[in-house]
């Protein structure tokens, strides 16, 4: 394999772009073909909200969204004809949303829908700057990218054959999958494509390539905490843990490590000011305790991927036994060299994956939310599973 790297998330090839656009903007249309029969096929005499998928939740957004549209700037539950506090500095992402459809005359579901797909195709294009990290190879950069933008598990098989004993999540946990995420709401879009931008930023800042991305990541740390705050421990799990096995492979990089602990207290005034204002509300505190998301056993998860895990497994073997051990044989200077800065970049991907798995093992009542933004590292480990150990074997 070839082992020069990219070193930005968004400079490649203007092929690579025109490509990755065209297969981006495919990705999009599909998530509103639904949509537009749904709107088609309403009978005469009734109104399609312009919500399928989760339509539940999606409701709840809309009810945000016009809470913002309204002027206001703390959100206040609306579901409940009881009176509550003062509300909570939280959701600011909808109440913007509905400041700008306000602003801008137009409804709120479409705002909504636009902002879904501005975001989506924000996520599919740092999805694709993220793997150009990895692979040099343009079909191996394409293969992966496609595994982000359509794979998914095996519920749609198992479930008919009566093989597993509840809905895999494939059919309904959408923060799981890059396709879903981008289909179900904008939140879950944009809360991914930050955390991999701020991933890259302390990636960055840790192989000496300057301090401006610690700076780059905090920022993206502090719109983080506000628009997914859960995505913080994700993002403070994979840069602690990549810090800690680089500082066990060479000498500790204290700078890189204190400038690590800026990027994450960056996140905080986020989560502490929903935190403050929903145990200060009443009926806010009743609706946070109530707010479980609890993680699926082993088996739903398993079947949620379906084929990625093998092949991921398979791309784990690759880098923590294959790849070290061509850096070993090819490394000699202090300074890393380019199979050395990949072995670093593809241990990321393995302890983003590990790290997660450390989180959905977590006694907390919203463990499933870190299943969020697996889906990317999981695809980069298939491809690399299927490319470097299931290829050279058929």
């Amino acid at each position: 394999m070839s082992f020069k790297l990219n070193n930005s998330l968004f400079r490649f090839p203007r092929a690579e772009w025109r490509w990755m656009l065209g297969w981006s903007f495919i990705t999009l249309a599909l998530t509103l073909i639904p949509l537009v029969w749904g709107w088609l096929a309403t009978p005469p005499g009734q109104e399609f909200t312009g919500l399928l998928f989760n339509a539940h939740d999606g409701n709840t957004y809309m009810s945000k969204m016009a809470q913002g549209r309204r002027g206001e700037w703390v959100f206040h539950l609306s579901h409940t004809a009881e009176g509550g506090g003062d509300g909570a500095v939280t959701f600011v992402f909808y109440l913007l949303l509905g400041k700008l459809a306000g602003l801008s005359g137009l409804p709120n579901i479409i705002v909504f829908h636009l902002a879904r797909l501005l975001c989506g195709l924000l996520l599919l294009i740092v999805s694709y700057g993220f793997i150009s990290l990895l692979f040099a190879e343009v079909a191996r950069r394409r293969w992966a990218f496609l595994l982000v933008c359509f794979s998914s598990g095996l519920g749609w098989l198992l479930g008919p054959l009566n093989l597993v004993t509840q809905p895999a999540p494939d059919f309904w946990v959408p923060e799981a999958y890059t396709f879903l995420s981008i289909y179900a709401n904008p939140h879950f879009a944009l809360g991914s494509a930050l955390l991999v931008m701020a991933v890259v930023g302390g990636l960055f800042g840790l192989e000496g390539r300057g301090g401006r991305h610690y700076a780059i990541a905090a920022l993206i740390s502090l719109i983080l905490g506000f628009v997914h705050p859960f995505m913080l421990f994700t993002l403070g799990g994979v840069l602690g843990f990549f810090w800690l096995r680089m500082a066990l492979a060479r000498k500790p990089d204290w700078r890189g490590f204190f400038s690590l602990i800026g990027v994450g207290l960056a996140g905080i005034p986020g989560p502490l000011l929903t935190y403050i204002g929903t145990q200060s509300d009443p009926l806010l505190r009743a609706w946070m305790a109530q707010n479980q998301t609890l993680t699926l056993d082993l088996w739903s998860n398993i079947v949620g991927y379906g084929l990625l895990v093998p092949l991921g497994l398979a791309g784990v073997w690759w880098v923590e036994l294959k790849l070290r051990r061509t850096s070993a044989a090819v490394s000699g200077e202090p300074k890393p060299d380019e199979v050395t800065l990949l072995l670093y970049r593809w241990r990321l991907v393995t302890g983003w994956v590990l790290v997660t798995i450390i989180l959905l093992a977590m006694p907390v009542s919203f463990s499933r939310r870190f299943l969020e933004g697996l889906h990317l590292p999981l695809c980069c480990l298939a491809a690399a599973g299927w490319y470097e150990v299931v290829v050279p074997w058929m």
